[in-house]
This record gives C-alpha cells, structure tokens and sequence, in this order.
C-alpha cells in the first residue's frame, strides 16, 4: 500500500509540472541574459529555435518573418492565469495568461501554408511581448517570409540609448542576423 502512495505522489508531481500545471514550466527561461534596463547599451545574443511547434499551432505574420507557436503552449499558459496575485511570480502570470487568451482570441478561422491557425494582421503590442517572451526561450519557430525557409537561430539585440538622469529609451529587435532588418521591434523601456 505504501509503494501506491509513494508511486501516486510522484505521478502528481510530474502532472503538476512536466504536463502543464505551472506556467513557470510553460514557458522556458531566455537563452541568455538580457543587460540592464536604463543603460546606453547595443548587445546581441544569439538563439536556437525549435524547427516546428509541437501539435496544433498558430502564427504572426510579421513583413519579414512568420512566427509559428504551439497553440497548447499558448492554452496552458492562458490556463495558468491566476485570479488574483500576490507575488511578484502570480503577476507575471497573470500578465502572460492574459496576452495568451488575448492572442488565442485573436485567432481566424483559416489555416495558413504551415498548417496553423493564422492570427488577425493586427494585433496588440502588449500581446507582441509574450511573442517576444516566446523568442528569447526559443520555443517558436521562425520562417524568413522571402525564402520561406525555417530559420534556426534568430538574433536578439538590446539597443539603448540614456541620455540623462530621466531621459532615454530602449528597444529589443528580433533579426535573423546582426545585420540584416528586424522582422519585430518593441520598446524596452522609457525613461
């Protein structure tokens, strides 16, 4: 009887977090270490990409690029949003269940040439950081929309500019090398 006791906990366990219970392994942690915010800085990181999402997906049609995620991902941590927070951790899900159920949400009842469920042409930029969140763990797929190939590693750049105690701004561009145009851009931060 005891080994059953032993052999249900275990199970538990891994429900609870190798299948989809806590969002903190939903999302993977970035593959690098961002800089500072409120610093001049320009530096570069490069990341590995999954080739295909598992399952079902759904994708962001950017002008450079196409970005594939896997819809389950999207759903558990949209699942994960707790009603109410009180660390700093249960904020931070809450924000990210909310800009996976907004990008769900946004879905079209097409599928596109990948065989996903393509994503309204316009959708929030606040929804845009949980994509951006999504790249910096590698846990999308990228396809260049002019060669229509995966790409397996993208290039991440943390550009800013302080020109004083409380003025300067920062931006993150996701490129598919240093030099070459960044197919999405977001603000970092303002000071």
């Amino acid at each position: 009887m005891r080994s059953i006791a032993i052999f249900i906990v275990i199970l538990l366990g891994f429900t609870g977090t190798a299948f989809g219970g806590d969002v903190t392994t939903s999302i993977r942690p970035s593959q690098f270490t961002p800089p500072a915010t409120g610093i001049t800085v320009n530096q570069s990181f490069n990341v590995t990409l999954e080739e295909t999402p598992s399952g079902d997906c759904i994708s962001i049609v950017q002008s450079q690029a196409t970005i594939l995620i896997s819809r389950q991902l999207l759903e558990r941590v949209g699942a994960a949003t707790p009603k109410k927070w009180t660390t700093e951790q249960e904020r931070l899900a809450f924000i990210r269940g909310d800009r996976a159920k907004a990008l769900l949400q946004s879905l079209t009842p097409s599928t596109d040439k990948f065989g996903c469920t393509s994503v309204q042409t316009h959708i929030s930029d606040d929804s845009l950081y949980l994509v951006s969140e999504l790249l910096q763990s590698g846990q999308v797929a990228v396809v260049n929309n002019e060669t229509h190939q995966h790409v397996s590693h993208i290039v991440v750049t943390f550009s800013g500019l302080r020109v004083g105690p409380h003025a300067g701004m920062g931006h993150i561009s996701y490129s598919f090398t240093e030099q070459s145009v960044p197919f999405l851009c977001l603000s970092w931060w303002v000071s």
